[in-house]
C-alpha cells in the first residue's frame, strides 16, 4: 500500500526541544516519533512511503542511516512557511503520481496500533480511525463518521487520492465526504507538548 506520513509542522509547542531538530525526530519511548511509524510500516505490506517535511536534509540523513533499505521518498517544503496539511498531501500525490487509496499518518502521534490490520480498500471515500480525546469534534454511528460528536480523528486514516484534487482543507474534506470509521482500542497519544515528550524519553 502507499503511505503518506505528515512531518512538516514547525513544532513550536515543543520548544525548546524543537530548536535544533523537528518534532518527528525527537526521541519518544525508545525511538523517534516517526521511527515508530516507519518500523511498523516496514513490517506491514507497505510498498511506498512518502514523507513531507520542511527539514528535508535532516530527514534524508536520518532515513539513510536508520532505514537504508526502506522505500521512503522525502518531499521538501519551505522551512519558514511549510504547506498546509491538505496542500502538502496534494503536492505529494501530484508529484509521486499515486492514485486510489492511500494511508495517511500524522508523525506527531504515538500508538501501539498495528498497521497490518488496515484494509486499504474502502467502500466509501475513506476510513478514519478515531479516539476519545479532549478535542472531540467527530461522531460515529453504524461505522459511519459524523461531522459532530465526542470523538477525535487520531491522525490515521485511509483517503481516496481524488479527495485532494481541490483546494479544501483536511477538516473540510473529512466533513464534506463519506467516511467509514472505527475507534482505536490500542494505546494512542497525540504528542503535543513538552511534558508529554520528557515523560517518555529514554
Amino acid at each position: 500500500m502507499n503511505v503518506i506520513i505528515l512531518a512538516a509542522g514547525l513544532g513550536t509547542r515543543l520548544s525548546p526541544l524543537t530548536k535544533y531538530r523537528p518534532k518527528p525526530l525527537i526521541n519518544y519511548n525508545g525511538n523517534t516519533l516517526i521511527g515508530h511509524h516507519i518500523s511498523k510500516l516496514i513490517q506491514s505490506k507497505t510498498k511506498n512511503i512518502l514523507v513531507n517535511t520542511s527539514h528535508g536534509e535532516l530527514f534524508e540523513d536520518y532515513f539513510h542511516y536508520q532505514y537504508p533499505n526502506a522505500p521512503i521518498t522525502v518531499f521538501k517544503e519551505p522551512q519558514s512557511s511549510p504547506l498546509g496539511t491538505a496542500e502538502g498531501i496534494r503536492n505529494m500525490i501530484e508529484k509521486s503520481g499515486i492514485s486510489g487509496y492511500v494511508l495517511i499518518i500524522s508523525a506527531d502521534i504515538y500508538t501501539d496500533f498495528d498497521y497490518n490490520n488496515i484494509d486499504i480498500e474502502c467502500d466509501s471515500d475513506g476510513h478514519l480511525f478515531l479516539a476519545r480525546d479532549i478535542y472531540s469534534d467527530l461522531g460515529l454511528a453504524n461505522n459511519k463518521v459524523l461531522p459532530k460528536g465526542e470523538l477525535s480523528y487520531t491522525g490515521i486514516g485511509v483517503f481516496n487520492c481524488h479527495l485532494f484534487s481541490g483546494t479544501n482543507q483536511l477538516g473540510q474534506i473529512i466533513r464534506n465526504n463519506h467516511f467509514s470509521g472505527e475507534i482505536i482500542t490500542k494505546f494512542w497519544n497525540n504528542v503535543g507538548d513538552y511534558h508529554s515528550i520528557i515523560k517518555h524519553q529514554k
